[in-house]
């Protein structure tokens, strides 16, 4: 057996008595570190009470995502889903999950663990009962898996390939002839998977409104094909030899006679009939895992993905997909007819949205919290994807870099939750998006403006870079650092001490409420609307400390269109509502 199960009391008071259940890795069969891990747990709830659970322990920076989210919901369904990723590996015989829980005294409930995949090995090919007087198999551990697996039931045949559901929640490919109830053994058996590491939830498609289902083979396919209730067929490619999903087709009955609709044009042709978006007919909890070929029609996931996860927001719908690097990537697909105001909890992005009609938001990030050094690294690799290597736009990814290194030095010492956003529009209109980010701790984020018309309110984010031309506004009364980029950019801060630098351009800045620095010395205008005498103008200027050294770089000053204009040998300031720089009674500082 590949993983093992230890127990360990903790309390005990009259009638009721407190353990922990632990799995690791046995280091005989699976002898490597590992990074990615995930596993189903099923117990009686009327017998168990989940206190609290430990994921990866040895690895306090890991990503980890469960479902149901609390000990409570767990205790309540008698289920729990976990899958993580360990940024800095777990070594072998480690634990990976410890759980405490709450049993009557005298009694020994068993946990049947299912779907326990280590990295990209199938640890436990059946599912298995451990019990706290029996912790692990009966049998004597020869140190080689168990190889045989057995068939729930034969889904279908065609041509000698036969399609089975086996009792550990996978489906599997086969030659052999078997019935339910038969062992198969493993080497016989092509698990089918959505990608390296996660294979199909057979339970999950059951669970969705299937009427019916077949299996094909077509060359080095098996073609298999769904009906669900709501009249909605699927049409999915796996590789006979590898198991894995090579194509996938969605279409609705109302509106193709053929079945076979392109991708590209189900958002379209798929009818909202029901009030939830996308016209599949159900409505899932928040949180719950999907298979990706379901998904795949409206967003994209990583091959690499560990877990997806897709949340329904009336009409509109979040997906998200945390892959086994640690990195995530996700999409909010708003309602194209009218408003959502609605909060965005799936696997690690917790944000509450409040969108005009026909707005998206894409998601790239970290899953979890991060060091400052390794966010800085994440960052800086997508702008060098996204800029390339051209010498026109190295200006550009320069100065997105620079507020990068800004916003991270912020943090310095301290984890940071980061993400990148982007909203984007189905139909053109100018309003304002509202971003809030719920999580506790150092929310930074990285926010796209460009192409986008509309307002983009921010709060919750202790950071921010803005890139491209555009409106930011902050929100709150919480501090906050906001750092743009070479573009021309209106900022505006919030009720909270905050510190704003332009980073370039043709910039209006507005500190708001609180005693806010405003960040100056970058080639371009910059005009501060509301300098007030708490607040501070800080210049990052080469070879300037001190303000006579400043002065001596001023070139001219006059009135602006707004205010004083102050012209400096490589930037402006112009400064709303002064008329001479005697009214100037804000601080000045140098860095």
């Amino acid at each position: 057996m590949s993983v093992v199960f230890t127990y360990e009391d903790v309390s005990s008071v009259p009638g009721i008595v407190t353990r922990t259940i632990s799995v690791a890795t046995n280091p005989s069969t699976l002898p490597n570190y590992f990074t990615a891990f995930q596993l189903n747990l099923n117990f009686d709830p009327s017998v168990v009470d989940v206190v609290d659970w430990t994921i990866a322990e040895s690895d306090t920076q890991s990503i980890q995502a469960t479902n149901p989210e609390t000990p409570q919901e767990v205790s309540d369904s008698g289920s729990f889903r976990m899958s993580g990723v360990s940024l800095t590996g777990i070594e072998p015989g480690s634990n990976f999950l410890t759980m405490t829980y709450t049993q009557p005294a005298g009694a020994n409930p068993g946990f049947q663990f299912s779907n326990v995949i280590i990295d990209e090995t199938i640890a436990l090919p059946s599912p298995i009962v451990t019990t706290y007087t029996n912790p692990n198999q009966t049998v004597a551990d020869t140190g080689v898996p168990t190889d045989t697996l057995t068939v729930v039931s034969v889904i279908d045949s065609d041509d000698g390939l036969n399609l089975f559901a086996l009792a550990d929640g996978t489906a599997a490919f086969s030659s052999v002839l078997a019935a339910a109830g038969d062992e198969v053994d493993a080497s016989n058996l092509i698990v089918l998977k959505l990608s390296t590491n996660n294979p199909v939830d057979v339970n999950a498609i059951f669970a969705s409104g299937l009427v019916d289902i077949q299996m094909e083979q077509l060359g080095t396919n098996g073609v298999v094909a769904l009906e669900f209730s709501d009249g909605t067929r699927s049409s999915l490619s796996f590789n006979t030899a590898s198991g894995l999903l090579t194509d996938s087709t969605t279409s609705d009955d109302a509106e193709s006679t053929n079945n076979e609709v392109p991708t590209s044009d189900v958002v379209s042709n798929i009818p909202v009939e029901d009030g939830v978006n996308l016209g599949s007919g159900t409505t899932d909890v928040a949180g719950i895992e999907v298979t990706a070929a379901e998904v795949s029609n409206y967003f994209e996931p990583s091959v690499d993905s560990v877990v997806i996860y897709r949340q329904r927001l009336n009409d509109a719908v979040a997906y998200e997909s945390m892959n086994v690097d640690g990195s995530l990537t996700g999409q909010f697909v708003g309602d194209s007819d009218s408003g959502t105001v609605a909060t965005i909890k799936t696997g690690s992005l917790n944000f509450l949205v409040d969108t005009p009609s026909g707005v998206d938001l894409q998601f790239w990030g970290l899953a979890g919290n991060a060091s400052t050094s390794r966010a800085s690294s994440y960052l800086n690799e997508l702008v060098d994807s996204a800029y390339g290597s051209s010498s026109e736009l190295a200006a550009a990814a320069n100065s997105v870099k620079g507020a990068i290194a800004k916003m991270t030095q912020a943090h310095t010492g301290e984890n940071v939750d980061v993400k990148v956003i982007m909203p984007t529009r189905q139909i053109n209109g100018t309003d304002e998006i509202v971003i809030s980010a719920l999580g506790t701790g150092n929310n930074v984020a990285a926010i796209a403006l460009s192409g986008v018309e509309d307002l983009i309110t921010m709060s919750g984010f202790d950071s921010l870079t803005a890139v491209g031309p555009g409106r930011i506004n902050i929100s709150g009364a919480s501090p906050a650092n906001i750092f743009g980029d070479l573009l021309d950019q209106e900022i505006v801060g919030g009720a909270g001490n905050d510190l704003i630098s332009g980073g370039g351009g043709s910039d209006s800045l507005t500190g708001g409420m609180g005693q806010d620095i405003f960040e100056l010395g970058f080639e371009g205008t910059t005009i501060i609307g509301d300098l007030a005498a708490e607040d501070t103008l800080k210049f990052s200027l080469f070879g300037v400390s001190s303000v006579e050294q400043l002065a001596s770089r001023i070139l001219s000053i006059s009135p602006g269109q707004q205010g004083l204009a102050v012209q400096f040998d490589s930037f402006a300031i112009e400064l709303v509502g002064y008329n001479d720089l005697s009214q100037l009674g804000s601080a000045i500082t140098f860095g």
